[in-house]
């Protein structure tokens, strides 16, 4: 019966010890990732970044990328992140199709943010959903060996939304309270949307004329007043 417990452990032990390793080489060999940021956009507010990254990248040196957005988008800008080193081209125009174009003479790993692309919307645009995508062919996104590098990609996309007309205010919402010493300070904030409608200082709790901060204006404070005009070794509030 020992044996045969000793036997079932053992089996057991090297089932984790095979299973451990396993999981871990799964675990690191989910591909590397393009990501498009995907974010809201209120009409009338000037205009909104959206990101393209690299994530859980093993080894990159260039990428070539392919940008599609919506029509109803307007794309003001591509700014790369410098940070990433290499040289970095332009894009010959700025309407869709976007062409992006990176290399570097060494590999880069980890997580980065590739480009920044600055968008804007018409006020006439309607409220929605607009894609924004990415899109690369086989020897564009390789490594500094010059092998493919299998990218997966999240495409994004800027919900349009409309200004909020702040139907429900909430009541003074604190956001410092005030000491003997300091300011305290409260707002009022939108319930839809929460846009700060209206910012009060709160005034210290310090009460004028009570020398020894003892809470009470009386002749104590008369007596500390004249202690410290005598230089007496006292404090004064």
């Amino acid at each position: 019966m020992k044996k045969s417990l000793k036997i079932f452990f053992a089996v057991c032990l090297v089932i984790c010890l095979l299973i451990v390793p396993a999981s871990r080489q799964l675990k690191a060999e989910e591909p590397p990732k393009v990501i498009v940021s995907s974010e809201e956009f209120t009409k009338g507010s000037g205009s909104c970044d959206v990101s393209i990254s690299f994530k859980d990248i093993t080894g990159i040196a260039s990428a070539k990328l392919i940008v599609t957005y919506d029509e109803a988008l307007t794309l003001q800008s591509v700014t790369y992140n410098e940070e990433l080193g290499g040289v970095f081209m332009q894009p010959s125009k700025l309407s869709s199709p976007v062409t992006l174009n990176w290399v570097k003479l060494e590999n880069v790993v980890g997580d980065a943010v590739y480009a920044v692309l600055k968008f804007t919307v018409d006020d006439s645009v309607s409220e929605g959903e607009y894609p924004i995508s990415v899109s690369y062919s086989a020897g564009n996104v390789i490594d500094i060996n010059e092998k493919n590098v299998d990218l997966s990609i999240t495409n994004g996309k800027i919900e349009v939304k409309s200004p909020c007309a702040h139907p429900s205010l909430s009541d003074w919402i604190i956001d410092k309270n005030p000491t003997k010493s300091e300011a305290g300070s409260k707002h009022i904030e939108c319930t839809v949307c929460h846009h700060i409608i209206q910012t009060e200082i709160i005034p210290d709790t310090h009460i004028a004329g009570d020398i020894n901060d003892d809470g009470n204006i009386d002749n104590r404070d008369l007596v500390r007043l004249f202690q410290y005009l005598s230089d007496w070794d006292v404090v004064i509030f």
